[in-house]
């Protein structure tokens, strides 16, 4: 999957793992949902950009959400953070490359 979210979506754990092959972008004013246990592939140099709002939640019972990208070595897991934002539960989301370290 990728390309501009313009409407609310959600990845259900029922269609799950995803394959993220394109850029993947949520406009202002809209909502990605991402359920729990929800597994996420990205494909190498991709980006999940968050423009309006990401709801995604783990849950005890389903495990969390898991973000992954292909690299040259097999895939590895990786983190994520929030920042830039005016609380800590908004702002961009970066994600921290595992061989390298950067974000």
């Amino acid at each position: 999957i990728g390309g501009v979210y313009s409407s609310d979506a959600t990845l259900t754990f029922a269609n799950s793992p995803y394959a993220i092959t394109s850029d993947l972008t949520v406009l202002k004013g809209k909502t990605l949902t991402i359920e729990p246990g929800v597994q996420l592939n990205f494909q190498a140099r991709i980006r999940l950009v968050v423009n309006g709002v990401l709801n995604a939640v783990g849950s005890s019972r389903d495990g969390d959400i898991s973000m992954h990208h292909n690299a040259t070595v097999g895939v590895n897991s990786t983190v994520i953070r929030l920042v830039g934002g005016s609380s800590p539960r908004e702002g961009r989301i970066e994600v921290k490359d595992p061989l390298s370290g950067n974000w």
